[in-house]
């Protein structure tokens, strides 16, 4: 949790507006780019908006650091598959309304490894939804959640957010592992503008999933993309002979589900 999200949390705490809440410290619009990560205040300036709304220094770091361990353990449990601790945790915050982001980014997780996403509300979805729009640090659990729901929002929103990534992503400064989770958010988008006829569009982000290099931890996603590449070529009889390859290697390997759906797609050209 940076400082942005410390205030936002306390002001939320204390049910106020950003305007009652930094009135007489600094501007509204100032202080709306603090709690958004997109302008630093000044020591003098925290100092005078805690002493504002009684708000101990002591107290204000304690909040950032227990948030920080709790997106941890969060981040920890869910590469673990450890469910009951994700119960734990989400039992433990959904008490707290200041800690809805975090409660809700827990329950997500649960969802994503019970495979139970498509169960999760629509208020849920579009707080998320909004929450992620408002984060540009797309850290490796951000870019794990976005990849696992983006199937749940509307085209134009997934496009949105997808453009947001490729605007911060720099390929060649993260790890393999960042870059197989980016493989996977691009090809899932790919996969929903497939679905949706926008065969151009499907072509233009096909040019970023190129750029990614194969490895043997990303074997699934190569897979994935060179069936993607034959759909969007000419449908021809050959180009169906390589795709239905590809879909029973997936069910070869075990994962039918998704040589099945990829079946599903091919006979609706």
């Amino acid at each position: 949790m940076n400082i942005g999200e410390a205030l936002k949390y306390y002001r939320q705490m204390k049910n106020k507006t950003q305007s009652e809440f930094c009135g007489g410290v600094i501007s509204v619009s100032f202080y709306s780019k603090v709690e958004h990560n997109e302008s630093r205040i000044s020591a003098e300036d925290l100092l005078l908006l805690l002493e504002k709304n009684e708000i101990s220094l002591e107290d204000f770091f304690l909040i950032k650091k227990n948030n920080r361990k709790i997106s941890e353990d969060v981040h920890l449990y869910y590469y673990q598959g450890d469910i009951d601790k994700l119960k734990d945790v989400y039992k433990r915050l959904s008490k707290d309304p200041a800690q809805k982001y975090s409660a809700t980014l827990t329950k997500v997780f649960i969802a994503i490894l019970l495979d139970q996403v498509d169960l999760l509300s629509k208020i849920e979805i579009d707080y998320l939804k909004l929450e992620l729009f408002c984060h540009e640090n797309w850290d490796k659990m951000k870019l794990t959640l976005l990849t696992n729901i983006i199937h749940l929002f509307d085209e134009k929103s997934a496009g949105l957010m997808v453009d947001q990534v490729l605007k911060k992503f720099d390929l060649n400064q993260k790890s393999s592992e960042m870059q197989t989770i980016f493989y996977s958010l691009l090809l899932n988008y790919i996969g929903m503008l497939i679905e949706n006829k926008q065969v151009e569009k499907s072509k233009h982000y096909l040019v970023y999933v190129k750029q990614i290099q194969t490895i043997p931890e990303n074997l699934f996603q190569t897979m994935l993309r060179a069936y993607y590449e034959q759909y969007l070529n000419q449908n021809q009889q050959q180009n169906h002979d390589i795709l239905r390859s590809i879909e029973d290697q997936f069910c070869y390997y075990g994962l039918t589900t998704i040589g099945e759906t990829l079946r599903m797609i091919r006979t609706n050209i």
